[in-house]
């Protein structure tokens, strides 16, 4: 089964094997690329196939792309490897970028921060977010500049070295989540429902964490001055090396 660029004007691309690879018609004879395959089965996209989407001719790639991305979700889950997953999202996120396309990036299950309609380079995984349609979500900003999360259930969201100052995670819920080396300057998560999320060498001054229920939860190596915990429920919280200067824990804070 071959697919064809967008009205024939390029001669097969990728070839979908029985076993759900892709391959690059080439392929015929053995190669070194085969003998690659062999130590590595569970990469499904070789090289040589993903060095077409480097073609000049962005715009007309972008047909190629979405035949792309159908084969891609018709794959079996727990196939692809970070390597290929990590390459087929740079290459298409350079050919959307190029070609002015608003991101919708099904095929590496992302979310993505946009600014006046640019992309952002800097990736947001996520895994099993029941609020969002087709495991694609854009996220509005706030009023302040940050990004709106309020009232959305997020389940093993990972951020990392990103800018979430001034965002809203008001009524959130957040499931093994994981924020890394972000500044979440004045970031409010009031009402938040947290259970095993991890912050890990963040900047959370001025952040409002009032009335939220917590379970599980590290703040590792983070700066929370000026932090406001009033009437929040903390379960099995761990804060460690972390500064809390003026911080405020009163009226019926519970920390066990």
């Amino acid at each position: 089964m071959c697919y064809n660029g967008l009205n024939n004007m390029f001669f097969p691309l990728c070839q979908i094997n029985d076993n759900h690879s892709v391959t690059s018609p080439s392929h015929t004879k053995k190669t070194k690329s085969d003998n690659y395959r062999k130590h590595h089965k569970s990469t499904l996209i070789d090289n040589k196939a993903l060095s077409l989407f480097k073609m000049d001719d962005h715009e007309k790639v972008i047909g190629l792309i979405q035949k792309m991305k159908r084969i891609y979700d018709s794959l079996p889950s727990g196939k692809i490897t970070k390597e290929t997953d990590r390459k087929i999202h740079k290459y298409f996120i350079d050919i959307a970028s190029h070609a002015n396309n608003k991101c919708d990036d099904r095929i590496t299950r992302r979310v993505y921060l946009n600014k006046d309609k640019e992309v952002s380079i800097k990736v947001v995984y996520f895994i099993n977010n029941v609020t969002v349609h087709n495991n694609t979500i854009e996220i509005p900003q706030t009023v302040n500049g940050g990004y709106d999360f309020s009232h959305l259930s997020l389940k093993g969201i990972v951020i990392k070295d990103e800018d979430l100052s001034n965002s809203n995670f008001a009524g959130c819920r957040l499931q093994n989540a994981i924020f890394q080396d972000c500044n979440m300057y004045k970031t409010n998560f009031n009402f938040a429902i947290m259970e095993k999320i991890l912050f890990d060498n963040c900047i959370l001054d001025d952040s409002n964490f009032a009335q939220i229920k917590m379970t599980d939860g590290t703040l590792n190596s983070c700066s929370a001055m000026h932090v406001q915990f009033y009437n929040a429920t903390m379960n099995r919280a761990n804060i460690k090396n972390t500064f809390l200067d003026y911080s405020n824990f009163i009226w019926h804070t519970w920390l066990r």
